[in-house]
């Protein structure tokens, strides 16, 4: 299945989408990153507006589309799964989008503390990588998922530190009841536990390729 996407500055993204893959899914696989943070349909960060073509939306919560925004074509990018070709509009511009793979190293645990009654800081030494060596750039308000160690799930969180050479990646977790992330925090880690970091990740970052504006013909 096509999806196409068209920034607010006329700029038209089209890639495939696999059966129950997300349109956010499958952007990032074709490498685009497109603006988003929770990916379980409670942030609102990835809304779209479908303007032609028919989709399946997962679970979301109402507070991040609400329902007369719903009933105009609106929907959430990591909630669509396309059920045959679709296009959709962006609300924002293309320079929001990041370009390229998105990073991917294992970190070590190197301190877990307590720091309010909901909230632990997190905090990660990241292996060296062959490309980017030992450090860790990136820019503000951009974030990292973190795979739970022995699940393919994700979960998405801000970074609370700032670039810096040695690897370290800071994180304050807010603890949810039942949440897959908090009961392994709460239940089973500890210093020393390998984790894989997805990011950065966000809105920031070059313009990797050259797209074509929508209804231009491309070589």
């Amino acid at each position: 299945m096509t999806v196409t996407l068209t920034t607010s500055d006329g700029e038209c993204l089209e890639f495939a989408c696999a059966p129950g893959q997300s349109v956010l899914e499958a952007a990032a696989e074709w490498g685009a990153v497109l603006p988003s943070a929770c990916r379980s349909g409670t942030c609102g960060s990835c809304r779209a507006t479908v303007t032609d073509g028919a989709c399946d939306l997962g679970m979301y919560s109402a507070d991040a589309l609400p329902s007369g925004e719903r009933d105009a074509g609106g929907v959430l990018l990591c909630r669509t799964y396309p059920s045959g070709p679709l296009t959709a509009d962006l609300p924002y511009d293309n320079s929001r989008i990041l370009y390229g793979a998105i990073p991917v190293r294992q970190g070590t645990v190197c301190a877990l503390e307590t720091v309010a009654r909901d909230t632990v800081r997190l905090e990660l030494l990241l292996e060296e990588d062959e490309e980017r060596g030992a450090g860790f750039q990136f820019h503000a308000g951009q974030f990292v998922e973190v795979q739970v160690p022995g699940r393919v799930e994700r979960r998405a969180y801000s970074l609370a530190n700032t670039g810096n050479r040695e690897g370290r990646v800071e994180l304050f977790v807010r603890l949810r009841p039942g949440g897959l992330f908090s009961s392994y925090l709460r239940e089973e880690a500890q210093v020393g536990d390998r984790l894989t970091v997805h990011g950065p990740q966000g809105a920031f970052g070059l313009r990797g390729r050259t797209l074509s504006r929508c209804g231009s013909s491309s070589a």
